[in-house]
C-alpha cells in the first residue's frame, strides 16, 4: 500500500508538472498576464496593437492571453475572493464596478492613472460615475455607448415623408409617428410597419425630472405623476396609435417565416422605421449593406436622432471597461493596459470597427472617426495567405490603416490610391493581379457603403459630450434586482395584469424600497451610511422647498447631479 501510495503521489506530481509546462507562463520569457473579458474577433487585434504599443514606448515586455470563459459576475467574484482571478477584470457598467470595489477586488490606480495619462479626464465627463468611487478611479474605459435612434431613411422617402428633426419633444414624436404608421399600413390588415421598435422609460421621465431614485439615492421615487404620465404615454402609443410594437406584434415577427424576428433585421427590411441603439450597431448594418449591395440594392441610408424627450433632452450612457485584480501578481504591469486603453493606438481600433464609442473623445475629432473609411475584407477571401504569412499580414493592415486614417476624404476614393496587399507566396503575377482587381472592387463598393454613414458618427460623440447621463444604481440595493422589480411593473401594465399606471407606479416604489429595507437590515454599515445620506436628503429638501441652491457635493445620483446644474439648482 505505501508503495502505491508514493507511485500515485509520484504520478500525480509528474502530471502537475507536465500541466505547467502546457500553460503559457511556461512558454513564455516574460510576464503573462490574462484579460477576462467579452468574447469578440476584435480581441485578437486588440491585443495585437498593445504589443506593438508597448514596443513603441519603450514599456515593460509581457503577454497578454485574453480569457472569455470567466467573465460572468458569479465567476469573477468566486475567483477574486479565492486569489485566482484574472490581473485585468473587464465588466460592463458602473454598478458592476461599484460592487466589485465595494467587496474590495479591484485596485485603486488613481495615482497611476495620472502618473501614465489615463485619468478621468482622457475620457467623456459623463462617465465619471462609471469610473470613480469617492473620488478615486478604479477603471477606464475600454468603450462608451450612447443611445440614439438610427434612422432608415428610405422607409421615409417610401411614403414621401419628412426625417425627423435631431432633436423632438413627445408631441412631435406622436405626430410624425402617427403619420408614418398611417402611410406605411394598409387598412383592414395586420400592422407590419411601425415608427420605433420600443422607448426607455428611464430616459423618458428623466426628460420630465424625475429619476428611479431620490438625491442621494436612498429611496425609490418612482411613485409619481411623471412616472404616470410616461407609463400612459407608452401605452397609447402602443395600443392605440401603434406607433410602437406590442409584444404581440414582435412575436409575430418572431414566428413570421419572411421575417427573421431580429429588431435590426426588421429596421433593414423596413418594418421598423426606427431603432434605439448606440453607434456599435453599426457593425451588424454594415453587414446588411454589403448583402444589399451583393443583391444590386441600395445600401442602407442612415441618419441619427436622439430619443424624444418631455423638456430635459438626455439620453442613457455607459462603458465596457477594464479594472486591476487587487491581488493579482502583476498589478503595476496591468496598470499599462489601462493606459493603452487611452492611446490613439486603441482608439483607432474602436474608430474603425465601430464598436461603439472611444474612449478617448480626442480622436471623435478627426476625419477617420466622422468620415470613416472601410475595414479591410477578409484577405484570404481574395489571396491564397498561408498561415506562415499571418505576421506579414498584420505588418500591411497597419500600413493600410495609417494611409486610410488620414486620407483626404475631399480627395478621389479609390482603393487603387491605398497600399495593395501583399502578394502570396507562390502565387504568379497575372493571378495575383486578378485578385488584386476584385479586391479593389469590393473595397470601393465598401467605400460607397460607407459613404451612407457619413454624418451619423458625431451625433454619437456630441450626445457623450451634451445629454448623455449614466444610469443611477443605489448602493443600498442591487442594480440587477431594482432593475427586474422595475420592469416586471411595467411589463404587467403593458401586458393588462395590472390595471392603473397608478398602481403600477406604487408597486415599483414599494417593492424597490422593501429590497432597500432588506440591505438596512442585514448590513449595519450600509445602514450606518444609508442615515448619514438620509440626513443629507432631507437638508436638500428643506433648501428645494424653500427656493434655494443645493451644494453639488451632496447630491450623488448621476441625474439629479446633471438635471440640478442644467436647471442652475447647484451651488
Amino acid at each position: 500500500m505505501k508503495y502505491l501510495f508514493l507511485f500515485l503521489l509520484a504520478l500525480l506530481s509528474l502530471a502537475s508538472v507536465v500541466t505547467y509546462q502546457m500553460t503559457p507562463e511556461a512558454r513564455s520569457d516574460v510576464p503573462v498576464l490574462y484579460w477576462v473579458t467579452d468574447p469578440n474577433p476584435a480581441r485578437k487585434l486588440q491585443v495585437s496593437t498593445f504589443q506593438s504599443w508597448l514596443k513603441k514606448n519603450n514599456y515593460p515586455a509581457y503577454a497578454l492571453e485574453v480569457d472569455t470563459a470567466n467573465m460572468t459576475s458569479d465567476k469573477v467574484l468566486i475567483q477574486a475572493v479565492s486569489g485566482v482571478c484574472a490581473d485585468i477584470i473587464g465588466h460592463t457598467g458602473g454598478s458592476n464596478m461599484r460592487l466589485r470595489q465595494a467587496v474590495g477586488i479591484l485596485d485603486d490606480v488613481t495615482d497611476r492613472a495620472q502618473e501614465l495619462g489615463f485619468g478621468t479626464d482622457k475620457t467623456y465627463a459623463a462617465m465619471e460615475p462609471e469610473l470613480t468611487v469617492d473620488g478615486r478611479q478604479y477603471a477606464f474605459p475600454c468603450n462608451v455607448y450612447a443611445h440614439l435612434l438610427w434612422i432608415n431613411e428610405e422607409s421615409f422617402a417610401k411614403y414621401g415623408l419628412p426625417l425627423p428633426t435631431k432633436r423632438w419633444t413627445f408631441a412631435e414624436f406622436e405626430a410624425m409617428g402617427k403619420r408614418f404608421v398611417d402611410a406605411a399600413n394598409e387598412p383592414g390588415k395586420p400592422r407590419m410597419h411601425f415608427f420605433l421598435d420600443g422607448l426607455d422609460t428611464t430616459q423618458m421621465i428623466r426628460s420630465l425630472g424625475l429619476s428611479r431614485f431620490n438625491e442621494t439615492m436612498t429611496a425609490c421615487t418612482l411613485d409619481d405623476p411623471r412616472m404616470i404620465e410616461v407609463l400612459k404615454l407608452v401605452y397609447k402609443w402602443t395600443y392605440e396609435d401603434h406607433i410602437l410594437p406590442s409584444k404581440a406584434d414582435r412575436d409575430s415577427f418572431a414566428t413570421d417565416a419572411g421575417y427573421g424576428g431580429s429588431t435590426m433585421q426588421l429596421f433593414n427590411s423596413g418594418n421598423y422605421a426606427m431603432f434605439r441603439c448606440g453607434r456599435y450597431g453599426l457593425i451588424q448594418l454594415r453587414e446588411f449593406s454589403l448583402e444589399r449591395r451583393k443583391d444590386n440594392r441600395p445600401a442602407l441610408q442612415l441618419e441619427v436622432s436622439e430619443p424624444p424627450h418631455g423638456g430635459f433632452p438626455n439620453t442613457s450612457t455607459g462603458t465596457r471597461a477594464a479594472a486591476v485584480y487587487k491581488g493579482g501578481k502583476h498589478r503595476q504591469l496591468a496598470e499599462y493596459f489601462l493606459a493603452y486603453l487611452a492611446s490613439e493606438d486603441y482608439n483607432m481600433n474602436i474608430v474603425r470597427d465601430a464598436d461603439a464609442l472611444p474612449p478617448n473623445p480626442a480622436v471623435t475629432k478627426t476625419e477617420a472617426y466622422l468620415r470613416p473609411l472601410p475595414l479591410l475584407p477578409e484577405l484570404v477571401e481574395f489571396f491564397p495567405y498561408s498561415e506562415q504569412e499571418e505576421a506579414t499580414l498584420q505588418a500591411f493592415s497597419q500600413t493600410f490603416y495609417a494611409v486610410t486614417d488620414t486620407y483626404s476624404r475631399d480627395s478621389e476614393l479609390d482603393a487603387k490610391h491605398f497600399p495593395a496587399p501583399p502578394k502570396p507566396a507562390g502565387m504568379s503575377d497575372g493571378k495575383y493581379a486578378e485578385a488584386l482587381a476584385k479586391f479593389r472592387v469590393r473595397y470601393n463598393l465598401l467605400i460607397e457603403n460607407y459613404q451612407a454613414e457619413w454624418g451619423c458618427h458625431e451625433a454619437f460623440s456630441e450626445a457623450l459630450a451634451d445629454i448623455a447621463i449614466p444610469g443611477s444604481s443605489s448602493p443600498f440595493v442591487l442594480n440587477a434586482v431594482a432593475q427586474r422589480k422595475v420592469g416586471d411593473a411595467v411589463e404587467g401594465y403593458m401586458s393588462h395584469k395590472i390595471d392603473t399606471p397608478e398602481e403600477v407606479t406604487k408597486i415599483m416604489a414599494e417593492t424597490v424600497n422593501e429590497e432597500i429595507q432588506r440591505t438596512l437590515e442585514e448590513d449595519p454599515r450600509k445602514a450606518m451610511a444609508h442615515a448619514r445620506l438620509s440626513d443629507v436628503q432631507k437638508k436638500i429638501d428643506r433648501r428645494r422647498a424653500d427656493g434655494e441652491k443645493v451644494p453639488l457635493d451632496w447630491i450623488t445620483n448621476p441625474f439629479h447631479r446633471a438635471y440640478y446644474q442644467a436647471k442652475g439648482w447647484a451651488e
